[in-house]
């Protein structure tokens, strides 16, 4: 009988964690790959965009031109806002995967995703908007870990005059 009930009291623990760490996003930080950078035949880094090891805890010191330069080092763009705000514009080449997609399992997009090291940017509407922070938890989750949040958001890329895309 007591053997029940600590079982029942460890399962409810777990769910009420897992409640707790989707409540509160600012508990989230940069998530970094452990993988090894390829090399190229000169030695140097292959050029793919990784997470650098001398990165901040959060994403706020980076701002929309480092995005950019990330992007045109290789990194992917993934922007979690509504399928609407990403139809009406979106940062260039951005994969669409908005958190609503992981709510019945795991998305077909992430099977899409590279497991290579490539750093991924994800950001939505930024300020208050948290919906990045919950994609990168569940990137988490499935295993993916080269992974930032871009805090300024959408807004932050249009502000620095930044070129976008539309459609889907």
């Amino acid at each position: 009988m007591w053997l029940k009930r600590c079982a029942i009291i460890l399962v409810v623990s777990a769910a009420l964690a897992a409640v707790d760490s989707f409540a509160r996003p600012s508990a989230w930080t940069v998530n970094s790959s452990t993988k090894k950078e390829s090399k190229g035949a000169d030695n140097t880094a292959a050029p793919v965009a990784k997470l650098p090891t001398d990165a901040p805890a959060t994403a706020t010191a980076h701002d929309a031109n480092w995005f950019s330069d990330q992007l045109a080092g290789g990194a992917l763009a993934i922007d979690a806002r509504t399928a609407e705000k990403f139809s009406e514009s979106h940062v260039p080449g951005a994969i669409h995967l908005p958190f609503e997609a992981f709510t019945k399992g795991r998305p077909d997009a992430v099977d899409f995703l590279p497991d290579d090291g490539t750093l991924m940017i994800i950001y939505c509407d930024g300020g208050d908007c948290d919906a990045s922070h919950k994609v990168q938890t569940m990137l988490e989750q499935f295993g993916i870990k080269n992974t930032v949040v871009f805090e300024e958001g959408f807004p932050g890329w249009q502000k620095a005059g930044l070129p976008v895309e539309t459609g889907s």
